[in-house]
């Protein structure tokens, strides 16, 4: 038997449980602070991939405004219906007018919506822009299109071979009949002169049929004419030969429909559509946390400081035109907004920046401020947002799109 065997005297036990602790410690803030990067990145991450799928829905609809829209009524113009609630009701081209493919508000202040959503109020955020794009292929219907060729029989649209790029049988279309006038093409809406009231749906729409276009007024007439059919709305009803959709950000009132983790002052960006069946909006959320969007345009107006084109931008104006850089006035971008034929001639290019929270709430982080809105020399068309004392402790980054609408014939 060994005679020196011991255990561990008092003092040892008590140094080395303190040592011990001292690990434990050190490992669990090791593990709190990785936990804490590992939660804001993934929120951070997060925040990224919805605002990529996002931002990429309002690129392709400015991409796609104008599409399928006529440029010209015949001499008994349609009369049509929009958006029936404000703020959206302020931008109607309804009843009778040319649509535009743009239209937009600047820094609204104390608009909401509150007829679309039973118990829900949505509060467009105060100083941002209001955005509506028009198009054939920017609602949330029937968005493909054909062609009818001339026939002394009874003429049928063109069917392609795959039935997924066909309109949907019984869907509403308009038909359009691309007229060379005045040196250039222009596309016209086609009515069915069988029918007299101007307000009647069936005078300007139709709906569809791979075997017969529901009346042959809407058919080509002489041998040299091609009509285009463009698909607009499945379902019961429609009320304007478009589509449309509008962009903003608001705050909606319902309990649980804006996520805790937002900022204060903030919204989410909406993409909306007219809802064909009664004017109101049909609300799609995009990107959450956001605090504002800002719209500019920028125009050919001027050719050698004159008016007349050159296709390169001369003026830069706000979503309104009350604001203006470059040769043109005000006066004249708020002409050229009101019109249709000017938006597609004069129109280049579109930009929306938005400024977006990124990740949560963090105490150890101050934001700078305040936060430019737009490109150098822009700002006094834009905003430089000054956050509030309970905004500084987020993160946020500026989105920028900038996109050439490609069914504008400026850009073709």
């Amino acid at each position: 038997m060994l005679k020196d065997q011991h255990g561990f005297s008092l003092v040892e036990l008590i140094v080395t449980m303190a040592v011990f602790i001292v690990v434990v410690m050190i490992s669990s803030d090791s593990f709190n602070l990785i936990l804490k990067q590992t939660s804001r990145l993934m929120h951070s991450e997060e925040s990224n991939i919805e605002g990529m799928v996002g931002l990429e829905r309002l690129r392709y609809d400015l991409q796609q405004a104008g599409f399928g829209l006529p440029y010209e009524f015949p001499t008994l113009a349609p009369e049509y219906a929009e958006a029936v609630n404000t703020p959206a009701s302020t931008y109607n081209d309804a009843p009778s007018g040319i649509p535009r493919s743009f239209s937009s508000g600047n820094k609204l202040e104390g608009e909401s919506d509150s007829g679309s959503e039973t118990g829900n109020t949505y509060n467009v955020i105060d100083g941002t822009d209001y955005l509506v794009i028009r198009g054939s292929s920017v609602g949330r219907g029937n968005t493909r299109w054909t062609y009818i060729n001339y026939s002394s029989d009874s003429p049928k649209p063109h069917v392609w071979p795959s039935a997924a790029d066909n309109i949907t049988n019984g869907a509403w279309s308009i038909v359009l009949n691309r007229v060379f006038s005045n040196g250039t093409y222009t596309n016209r809406l086609v009515v069915d002169s069988g029918i007299s009231d101007v307000k009647d749906k069936l005078y300007f729409t139709t709906t569809y049929n791979p075997n017969f276009l529901g009346s042959n007024n809407f058919a080509p007439k002489s041998p040299n004419e091609v009509h285009f059919v463009y698909g607009i709305a499945d379902g019961a009803d429609v009320r304007m030969p478009f589509n449309r959709t509008d962009y903003f950000v608001s705050k909606p009132s319902k309990i649980g429909s804006m996520p805790s983790a937002c900022a204060p002052n903030t919204g989410i960006l909406y993409k909306t559509t007219v809802n064909h069946a009664d004017g109101k909006l049909s609300y799609i959320p995009l990107v959450d946390c956001v605090a504002d969007m800002q719209v500019i345009y920028g125009w050919d107006l001027k050719n050698g400081g004159v008016a007349g084109t050159d296709g390169l931008i001369d003026t830069y104006s706000n979503a309104d035109g009350s604001g203006v850089l470059g040769e043109a006035t005000s006066s004249e971008v708020t002409t050229a907004l009101g019109d249709a034929a000017s938006i597609r001639t004069n129109l280049k290019v579109v930009k929306v920046y938005l400024l977006v929270q990124n990740g949560r709430k963090d105490l150890n982080y101050t934001s700078p401020s305040p936060i430019a809105l737009g490109d150098v020399g822009e700002l006094s068309l834009s905003r430089d947002y000054t956050l509030a004392s309970d905004m500084l402790n987020y993160r946020w980054r500026v989105q920028r799109i900038i996109v050439r609408p490609k069914n504008l014939t400026s850009n073709q």
